[in-house]
């Protein structure tokens, strides 16, 4: 029974991983888009991040 509760938590945590990876591509080519700076992307992506550590800590708490 331990196991499968393993197996399924690591397969949802796989999914998710795949899912925030396909966000994290689509926020990419969409700032590539838009001609912006590396310092400009860089930024966005530490304020995506972020965001996204409030979100999951939120839902913890």
């Amino acid at each position: 029974m331990k196991r499968k509760i393993v197996t399924a938590t690591t397969e949802i945590r796989t999914k998710e991983r795949s899912h925030l990876l396909g966000l994290l591509r689509i926020r990419l080519m969409l700032l590539k888009n838009e001609s912006v700076t590396t310092d400009d992307i860089f930024k966005s992506l530490d304020s995506w991040i972020s965001s996204r550590e409030s979100l999951i800590n939120s839902e913890i708490n």
